[in-house]
């Protein structure tokens, strides 16, 4: 493209927008969290779980809390530094206030990746022969797993986590709400519990997990598709 300004070319944006969706994830990606007899925080994933050489001091209250309800969504970072300074309440405004834009982002950039995407000439010829650039470019044959696949399954996970799981879960949590005014204690209190309250911290807990899943397979897919650009750096 050298006729051509890189500010009118596809490929700065393309990166930016790469890298704007790997640090969203990386700072932002949920999984749920299991917490020691000690007070630590250690990320958990899905089993076999990885052995992993960090862990996170959480204060006694707030390690009394989570232990008395069900696991929530936590990060790599955020969550996890908002859950041990903001008592439970403040941390789920904070969290709600939050997910919308992570979830529109996860879903967007993906989105603005096709239509940006460069073909063979922005960054560097891999001898396939003529890739055109946008979304012509990531449904060619040669890229349905390098580029169609990662893409494809970020946009579809952020889509609904943002479209269906958020909502549901902003339902059951108000649910929980009232329902707490009404047993006079609130979910993340020490069991027992109504059968009500029950029934919709179980729900909330699925929720949870599941959109905790399509986090982390959001990462992976995000991680497989940098290894695709730079497969095509020289």
């Amino acid at each position: 493209m050298a006729d051509r300004s890189l500010v009118f070319s596809p490929a700065p944006y393309h990166i930016l927008s790469y890298g704007t969706l790997l640090g969203t994830q990386f700072f932002h990606v949920s999984h749920s969290p299991w917490i020691s007899s000690r007070g630590l925080i250690k990320p958990s994933f899905p089993a076999p779980a990885p052995a992993l050489p960090f862990t996170f001091p959480l204060p006694k209250h707030r390690r009394q809390q989570l232990t008395q309800s069900p696991p929530t969504n936590q990060t790599f970072i955020n969550s996890i530094a908002a859950f041990k300074v903001l008592e439970r309440p403040q941390f789920a405004v904070l969290q709600r206030a939050l997910f919308p834009a992570y979830f529109g982002i996860q879903t967007a950039a993906p989105a603005l990746l096709a239509l940006t995407y460069p073909g063979t000439s922005t960054l560097g010829a891999l001898n396939r022969g003529t890739i055109p650039t946008g979304i012509s470019g990531v449904l060619h044959a040669s890229n349905r797993w390098g580029v169609l696949a990662p893409l494809a399954t970020v946009f579809a996970t952020g889509l609904v986590n943002l479209v269906y799981l958020l909502p549901e879960t902003n339902k059951v949590t108000a649910a929980r709400r009232k329902q707490g005014k009404k047993d006079g204690k609130q979910s993340w209190d020490a069991a027992p519990h109504s059968n009500e309250m029950e029934a919709l911290n179980k729900k909330f807990g699925q929720l949870h997990g599941i959109s905790s899943l399509l986090n982390m397979a959001t990462f992976a897919a995000t991680i497989v598709y940098g290894f695709t650009l730079a497969s095509r750096i020289e």
